[in-house]
């Protein structure tokens, strides 16, 4: 495993900005098509949360954690093949994913570039449960924690305010972002966050 020197703090952030409740549908699927296999490997690449690792550690999985859109942040504006951007693993080292929302707060290139990445580390077969703000209007971005609170539910903590505006995707530009992948399930929340589950085909998976 690879744990977060981050304490779980929240900072000071405006009453707007507070935590908010929203379920995660994707999640059963994702655990009915990866319940024949013996100690999945899955990537949280949230900030880490200790009831995430119990709850993943409980269903049966091999947890990795890397915080990290605080890393991409902290790493300034170098290049995108920057030390530590591309995840240190081995190829196909990883039966799901958890991207989240980073790929929002991130420049438009160097998601291009962490999504292959991002397919290049999935086994055949595997799946990336990722989320998008459906908000058309300008609004501030925030490093987010997604604390799992009772199956399907989460909850999102804000944990450090992002200099820029996010950058919003439209359904079309998230499906050409992911289109190595196929869109296994979406659902649009009445929070306004759009829900995805991907998943990487070979020519053996009908």
């Amino acid at each position: 495993m690879i744990w977060s020197a981050r304490p779980e703090s929240q900072i000071h952030l405006p009453e707007s900005e507070s935590v908010t409740k929203s379920p995660l549908r994707t999640l059963d699927f994702f655990f009915e098509n990866t319940s024949h296999l013996t100690r999945p490997a899955l990537l949280d690449m949230g900030s880490a949360c200790n009831s995430n690792i119990r709850f993943f550690g409980q269903q049966g999985f091999k947890i990795y954690v890397e915080d990290f859109l605080n890393d991409y942040l902290d790493s300034g504006n170098g290049p995108p093949c920057r030390s530590g951007f591309l995840l240190n693993y081995p190829l196909s080292s990883f039966d799901g994913i958890l991207c989240w929302d980073v790929l929002e707060a991130m420049e438009p290139e160097d998601a291009k570039i962490l999504i292959q990445r991002l397919f290049a580390l999935l086994k055949d077969g595997g799946f990336i449960i990722a989320l998008f703000d459906a908000r058309e209007e300008p609004h501030a971005k925030y490093v987010m924690r997604h604390k799992i609170i009772e199956q399907e539910m989460f909850i999102h903590e804000p944990i450090r305010e992002i200099p820029s505006a996010a950058r919003h995707y439209k359904n079309r530009e998230i499906i050409q972002l992911f289109g190595q992948f196929e869109v296994v399930k979406s659902y649009y929340h009445k929070n306004r966050l759009r829900e995805y589950l991907f998943q990487k085909l070979s020519s053996t998976i009908s």
